[in-house]
């Protein structure tokens, strides 16, 4: 039972409203006196949903204050808004990182191919030697997936901006790009499949 300002009355002379979101109507159709509105509103089960200016609510001694349909749709409302931001978040930051990690793996892929000899292994990295335009380098090479080469063999290389590596581990960085960028895909998915949108109304 709310009426706009431009009708006449103002939120703050009003006795009666209901909680939640009720919209306002510009002239009330019908007008009654303060005790018939109650016992109408209490014949019609809706007085646990009404603000009375006169009371004090929730009073100990009345019923359990019981929240309204329009507080409950305000509240999922705002949950959902908030998860939604939460997935849109997670969803760029790892489709972010997986581009990332994918523009890595192709500049070291495409980088200047050669031969390494290999002088000692430790982990998933060699030190190795090789030969650029004549002129001979000496480096670290990162092997990711490969398994360490033993020392004095040839490994086939490539080398971009004076970083050495092999194929396997351009191979590590386009997987875990594809991670990422995967798992960015599945929250997506599984987002819209639960609330049918991102960001949604109830």
């Amino acid at each position: 039972m709310k009426t706009s300002a431009s009708g006449g009355t103002s939120a703050s002379s009003l006795r009666f409203w209901w909680r939640g979101k009720v919209p306002w109507v510009t002239t009330p159709v019908y007008r009654t006196l303060g005790g018939d509105w109650l016992t109408l509103v209490e014949n019609f089960g809706l007085a646990p949903y009404l603000e009375d200016k006169a009371s004090t609510q929730p009073d100990p001694g009345a019923r359990e204050w019981i929240a309204s349909p329009q507080d409950l749709n305000a509240a999922a409302e705002t949950g959902r808004d908030r998860r939604g931001v939460a997935a849109w978040f997670l969803i760029i930051l790892c489709a972010v990182g997986g581009a990332v990690f994918l523009f890595f793996g192709g500049v070291f892929s495409s980088g200047t191919p050669t031969t390494a000899t290999i002088i000692e292994c430790t982990g998933h990295s060699c030190l190795g030697t090789w030969n650029i335009n004549g002129v001979s380098q000496t480096g670290e090479i990162a092997t990711g997936f490969s398994h360490a080469p033993s020392v004095g063999s040839p490994v086939a290389i490539r080398v971009s901006f004076g970083e050495a590596s092999t194929a396997g581990y351009w191979l590590l960085i386009f997987a875990v790009g594809g991670v990422f960028l995967a798992f960015s895909l599945l929250v997506f998915v599984s987002t819209r499949s639960r609330t049918g949108s991102l960001v949604g109304t109830p």
